[in-house]
């Protein structure tokens, strides 16, 4: 059976479907043309396609900022629908039948050794459970990630709080250093 004959065999099938990254054309020296913009509709249609249950994607944080429709005048992008990429994503999911929601986490809260800001969005078929985002196992030194929103409210942060509105970024480990993540790997320079 080859790859694309799997593919097919396993549509609407498939339990969970994640994406590695949906770049935009926010970086300053990328064309407004530039083909790596089309990957948040490329990943969408595989989303439509397959019709996984579930769904992970991840991207950096600056999509919540990047419009929809804006013209590219020298380096900077002008116009456009604010936070358009966001909105876009969001409401075509839904009409593909899924509830879906999103938070900015920080990829050093979780046991990288790094300050990594992700835009993570989380997505289930109407009627199954719709995964929670996971609280920070790790204590990071910038604290709780609260994106402002087009409309001026905040977007509150995973937490351990009981206490509603007012979230903390307080965790039961001590953040991961490099040393602790690669200093057991053997040095291959003389």
């Amino acid at each position: 059976m080859s790859v694309i004959q799997w593919c097919e065999h396993q549509q609407g099938q498939l339990s969970f479907l994640r994406s590695f990254k949906l770049p935009t054309n926010s970086h300053p020296f990328q064309q407004a043309d530039d083909i790596r913009s089309t990957m948040p509709c490329n990943m969408l249609s595989y989303l439509e396609h397959y019709e996984p249950r579930y769904f992970l994607l991840e991207n950096v944080r600056g999509l919540l900022h990047h419009p929809l429709l804006s013209e590219k005048i020298g380096r900077i992008l002008s116009g456009g629908i604010k936070s358009g990429v966001v909105k876009f994503i969001m409401r075509t999911l839904v009409a593909l039948g899924y509830q879906v929601h999103w938070k900015v986490l920080q990829a050093g809260q979780y046991g990288t050794p790094q300050n990594r800001e992700r835009v993570i969005f989380w997505g289930a078929k109407r009627g199954l459970p719709l995964p929670k985002h996971p609280i920070p196992v790790y204590a990071w030194k910038r604290g709780a990630i609260s994106p402002l929103l087009p409309n001026g409210n905040k977007l509150p942060p995973p937490t351990r709080s009981v206490v509603h509105g007012e979230p903390h970024q307080c965790a039961p480990l001590r953040p991961i250093t490099v040393d602790a993540a690669i200093g057991d790997l053997v040095c291959l320079f003389l």
